[in-house]
């Protein structure tokens, strides 16, 4: 990756890129009635460890709909496996 330069108030500044310090495939979203996203409950990177917190938070949120996904692809839905 390049570093990014600008000029700030005159003064030469460098940003350094990096890569991301983590990534979190894994994610464990609440949705409403409208498919519109209400809460993030975690992002994970291990995906049996993403199934267990999926499985964690359906007993935790029995009457939310809860989805375990793969960036934007759906893995497990509460109301699918109901």
């Amino acid at each position: 990756m390049t570093d990014d330069v600008r000029i700030i108030r005159g003064r030469r500044v460098v940003f350094e890129r990096k890569e991301p310090v983590e990534h979190l495939r894994y994610s464990i979203d609440v949705f409403d009635e409208r498919d519109n996203l209400i809460e993030v409950l975690g992002r994970l990177a291990d995906l049996l460890v993403a199934q267990s917190a999926f499985e964690a938070a359906l007993v935790k949120y029995p009457d939310k709909r809860i989805c375990l996904r793969d960036r934007c692809r759906v893995i497990r839905s509460s109301d699918r496996d109901r």
